[in-house]
């Protein structure tokens, strides 16, 4: 998978959960995005996603996407991968 790009959607279907990162730091870098992408998918590397993020003036917007049979081990698997950006523990929750 790539780096993460795109609407924070994927194709309209009741077959995929989004899960929503939050907690990161103020003016991330293209490096410390592409990082915390690597760390999302190490964390889920037996399950298959659809990453996609965006850049507002609230800050980074972060969603990763999986099938809903797996979305609940997705998360519990990112919870207990103690995340980081910069000191900025990213906390992920239903999106």
């Amino acid at each position: 998978m790539g780096s993460p790009s795109g609407p924070l959607r994927p194709r309209a279907s009741s077959n995929f959960m989004g899960l929503r990162a939050t907690g990161f730091p103020p003016a991330m870098t293209p490096q410390e995005k592409h990082l915390f992408s690597d760390r999302v998918n190490s964390a889920t590397t037996r399950l298959s996603s659809t990453m996609a993020a965006s850049e507002t003036p609230e800050g980074y917007i972060f969603v990763v996407y999986f099938h809903k049979n797996a979305a609940a081990d997705a998360l519990a698997m990112l919870r207990a991968a103690d995340i980081r950006v910069r000191g900025h523990e990213i906390q992920f929750s239903w999106h």
